[in-house]
């Protein structure tokens, strides 16, 4: 049978990238707390991550071609060999796909940094799908050279997507210092002898001096799109997507909130101490910590954890008091980003939690009662509606013959049993809605999308 990767070669290849990513991390924790290495971990961070994941990435696809090879054995094989063999290389695929994935996870934690003043812009890049993986082939080497040799373009910070999964529209945003992001560019490469040519496409807010200007001065820029589009026939919609995110406008109601968080109930956690209940009792963690230690044996086989002893009793406390509103979403603390959520890195945690959650060291399971943020839409002249199933509840409140409703409840859940915010807080977002309503200044027959922007990203321990 052909040559297979061993689990010796998978380990070393995710033992090699896991002492990267620690580095990673370690840049991170330079640039949320300031320090001295500030300015090293910025310019960094971003080349290293890169060339680590696109190896990532060439070894997943050699992965992908060993099963390609198995099932085109399939027939020669013995049964039990063949479901060896397949089954094998389906955890390897697994541990290299989620190392990236922890890797992009990374990526979205430093890239949160600068679009902090962008959010809105970040929402629509929310709106496209994933990427998926990474980059990979002449693509893949032409991006990674590309951000090592120009993350300074005129005076901008070129952000990287590659190495995220948030940054969707795109392959690099332009970032300015004291501003927020003012471009968005697009990178198509081609190999051109021994050499890799990259053009950079970019759409911008501001007059962008580059070193490739001279070169390209005999064409216009549609010119130049309509040239590269024989060779590349996706890139007019993408520059299209660029087009609209640096056009976007700004909600014409908006308004800043100070909101209470609950990472102390996270702090607490701790191998002695796994269980904790936030401020009122509506969200239960459980957490439950890894007996291995390298990245590849947390990833390769599931681990059996015994629940805590005291789980039932913390989850009786959970339940009470008796409402008809009472119900059980299980869900995760982890670092997978989607909107409203912020980087769990930007946390106030200790870096030690931070790091063992990243890393998988720990699972945090969440365990998240609804019936009190439901109760105080209660108290407030709200009817629920739609009970059967928790995604289809709907709020509803006639005031003088004029109807309000609240659609899904989604995105006020997360806030809670995701993000950490308390209840009370939660409340509080959707009653200043409910008070601009009510006073007129949202006029009746109007339908509000509501984004909640978290921005609390440069909060740290105490020391």
């Amino acid at each position: 049978m052909h040559s297979l990767s061993s689990e010796e070669t998978v380990k070393r290849n995710i033992d090699a990238a896991e002492e990267i990513l620690n580095k990673c991390f370690g840049m991170l924790m330079d640039i949320k707390h300031a320090s001295d290495a500030l300015g090293d971990a910025i310019m960094n961070f971003q080349p290293l991550l890169a060339d680590c994941l696109y190896d990532m990435m060439g070894f997943y696809q050699k992965l992908q071609a060993e099963k390609d090879f198995i099932i085109s054995q399939k027939s020669t094989l013995e049964q039990a060999l063949f479901k060896d063999a397949i089954t094998t290389n389906a955890k390897y695929l697994k541990v290299v796909k989620e190392v990236i994935t922890i890797g992009k996870t990374l990526g979205d934690a430093f890239s949160w940094f600068f679009y902090s003043k962008n959010r809105s812009e970040l929402d629509m890049h929310f709106e496209h799908p994933s990427t998926g993986l990474f980059v990979a082939g002449i693509g893949g080497k032409g991006e990674i050279e590309f951000i090592k040799n120009n993350q300074n373009l005129d005076g901008l910070f070129v952000v990287y997507h590659g190495i995220t999964d948030m940054l969707r529209v795109g392959d690099f945003s332009l970032y300015a210092n004291g501003i927020g992001i003012v471009g968005i560019g697009e990178l198509k490469s081609q190999r051109e002898g021994d050499r890799i040519s990259v053009t950079a496409n970019i759409t911008s807010k501001v007059n962008i001096k580059t070193p490739a200007e001279a070169v390209c001065s005999e064409f216009s820029f549609d010119e130049r799109i309509k040239l590269l589009a024989k060779s590349f026939p996706s890139l007019p919609k993408q520059m299209e997507a660029q087009d609209r995110l640096m056009k976007i406008k700004e909600s014409e109601h908006s308004s800043n909130f100070y909101a209470d968080y609950e990472y102390d109930v996270v702090s607490s956690l701790s191998p002695e101490s796994p269980l904790a209940l936030n401020t009122d009792n509506s969200l239960l963690l459980c957490a439950a910590w890894s007996k291995r230690n390298s990245l590849f044996d947390i990833l390769f086989d599931d681990e059996h954890i015994d629940a805590p002893e005291e789980l039932s009793n913390y989850a009786l406390e959970l339940m009470k008091p008796e409402s008809p509103y009472n119900e059980v979403i299980i869900g995760e603390i982890d670092t997978q980003m989607f909107f409203p959520r912020m980087p769990v890195l930007w946390w106030k945690i200790s870096d030690e939690l931070c790091r063992d959650i990243y890393f998988k060291r720990v699972v945090i399971s969440s365990v998240f009662n609804p019936a009190k943020l439901l109760q105080l839409f209660v108290n407030n002249g709200f009817r629920v509606v739609d009970i059967g199933k928790i995604q289809d509840i709907k709020l509803q409140k006639i005031t003088d013959g004029k109807r309000m409703e609240f659609g899904s409840l989604q995105m006020y859940m997360d806030l809670i049993h995701h993000s950490m915010m308390r209840t009370e807080a939660v409340f509080a977002i959707a009653k200043r809605v409910i008070d601009e309503f009510e006073s007129g200044k949202i006029p009746p027959g109007t339908k509000v999308d509501m984004h909640i922007h978290l921005n609390n990203f440069g909060s740290m321990p105490e020391d």
